[in-house]
């Protein structure tokens, strides 16, 4: 192997051991948590009984799951949008006395706000796809038109997307 390969197969091994050992406690924690507050678990009963709350296999479940996908999605554009804020616009407003919380809203995020919607219609479109966890026997969109297009159901499909 090359001098000049083997700092990057390093880091590499370094990135893809550290994600790994990072995504097997996520992983393991949110696997007990879907036991402990799924309906038959300790607290998922509790949250059942006192306040009527489902979350496993429930629309409002897919709708934190969705959101946890989609995330990155706003994220990133949200940002860079951000980051290419000229900082000697904040700095002037700081200098004339206004408060930071009243930069924010009147400097930073006016100049940033259309890199942050740019995100929006990808999350949308992320949590409009696949299934994220809904409930056995529901069906989104993009499940029915697999369906319907499995069956050589075209017509139908092109009539519920329009």
């Amino acid at each position: 192997m090359g001098a000049s390969v083997r700092p990057a197969l390093v880091l590499s091994l370094k990135v893809a051991g550290s994600a790994t050992v990072l995504t097997l406690a996520l992983g393991v924690t949110v696997g007990y948590l879907l036991v402990v507050l799924g309906r038959r678990g300790p607290v998922g009963a509790w949250l059942d009984a006192t306040f009527g709350v489902h979350l496993v296999f429930t629309w409002q479940g897919a709708v934190i799951v969705s959101s946890i996908v989609a995330f990155p999605l706003v994220f990133k554009p949200a940002r860079a949008a951000f980051e290419s804020v000229d900082r000697q616009l904040e700095q002037a407003a700081r200098v004339l006395g206004v408060p930071d919380v009243a930069i924010f809203f009147r400097v930073t995020l006016p100049l940033a706000w259309r890199g942050i919607l740019a995100g929006l219609p990808l999350a949308f479109a992320r949590a409009l796809g696949p299934d994220d966890g809904r409930a056995p026997g529901e069906e989104v969109l993009s499940m029915r038109r697999g369906r319907t297009v499995e069956q050589a159901e075209v017509g139908a499909v092109n009539a519920a997307l329009v």
